[in-house]
């Protein structure tokens, strides 16, 4: 009885052992080229004043208009965040020491848009009301767009891990079977918007000109163990 319990256990341990040994890991990769489908532009309104409150009114007064005009323009996926609200002393520095000119009031607002082509509108646009401070026009993968093509990167990579596991399977006179383990490894996407210009502060710059983007750069990778057949 010992004996044949023995032999069952040899065996066993000898065929898990065959079995561990018939697996092949791979890694998949993903690289995918993504054109960005949304862009922004910053710009600023802002006052002086040695009256605190009038700064801020005049300040809020071009940035109201600023900020209806943009939204008069119907932009598509449009949306609007404020990014400064702020108040400090004017001192520059002239004739070796700081002149007090008033006190600054700033007011940013971001424009996003899916129309990229039409944020030289939103320039004109704010320009005429007052807007004479900008900041870079940026483009980015909004983040619905983002976690779209990362997830479409994931599936090629993991299809790319299966086609690598084939490959060497057949070189080796084998067969690739189900998959024992799959673990995604460390995605790469754009996680800043890309500046593309800068503006003068300028109404007569914001003109009808075609504005061309680059393709942004998502990577993905997978490993994936498989046994052989």
């Amino acid at each position: 009885m010992k004996s044949s319990l023995a032999f069952i256990l040899v065996s066993f341990l000898a065929t898990s052992s065959f079995a561990a040994d018939r697996l092949i890991t791979v890694q998949g990769n993903c690289l995918r080229s993504v054109q960005p489908n949304r862009g922004s532009i910053d710009f600023y309104a802002e006052a002086i004043d040695k009256d605190t409150q009038k700064a801020l009114s005049q300040a809020t007064k071009t940035f109201e208009a600023a900020r209806d005009s943009v939204k008069k323009l119907n932009l598509k996926d449009l949306e609007l965040s404020t990014i400064e609200n702020s108040l400090q002393e004017e001192r520059p520095w002239e004739n070796n020491k700081s002149v007090f000119k008033g006190y600054k009031a700033r007011i940013g607002l971001r424009v996003y848009t899916s129309q990229i082509e039409r944020l030289s509108e939103v320039l004109a646009s704010v320009s005429k009301n007052g807007i004479k401070s900008f900041g870079s026009l940026q483009t980015d993968l909004s983040p619905a767009k983002l976690k779209e093509e990362q997830e479409a990167c994931l599936e090629i990579a993991i299809q790319n891990a299966k086609a690598k596991a084939e490959k060497m399977a057949k070189a080796a006179g084998a067969k690739v079977g189900k998959i024992i383990s799959l673990q995604e490894g460390v995605s790469t996407t754009p996680s800043e918007p890309r500046h593309m210009m800068a503006f003068a502060a300028k109404a007569d710059m914001a003109g009808g000109a075609p504005i061309d983007t680059k393709a942004e750069t998502i990577s993905n990778s997978v490993t994936a163990t498989y046994s052989l057949d």
